[in-house]
């Protein structure tokens, strides 16, 4: 999928706005990550992606890939830490558009 979109994406030239559950996938298709806040939700830090084009499936296992998603997953742990504090567990991530319990990135790619 994410090739078919990267396909479609670099044919047409077009901006794309793209919302999706993965943290590879956010990275591995965007130039730009926007990481969100908890309720209310609110940009958190802007994160671009500097990796080449076109990228493969071995520029997941890169060393570049792989400080993006451990700063990704820092800015999510600390959302989901606040979340905690306030309402339940079960909610942790829900207002976090950067999370892996359900809640999905947004990714832009132009």
């Amino acid at each position: 999928m994410q090739q078919i979109l990267t396909s479609m994406w670099q044919r047409l030239k077009i901006s794309v706005l793209f919302v999706t559950h993965d943290i590879d996938e956010a990275i591995f298709l965007s130039d730009r990550v926007y990481c969100m806040t908890a309720r209310p939700g609110s940009i958190k830090a802007e994160i671009p992606i500097p990796l080449e084009r076109p990228r493969q499936q071995s520029t997941m296992m890169s060393s570049e890939f792989l400080a993006l998603r451990r700063g990704l997953m820092s800015l999510i742990r600390e959302e989901s830490l606040k979340a905690m504090g306030a309402k339940s567990v079960t909610r942790v991530c829900r207002g976090s558009i950067l999370t892996c319990t359900g809640s999905p990135w947004l990714t832009y790619f132009e």
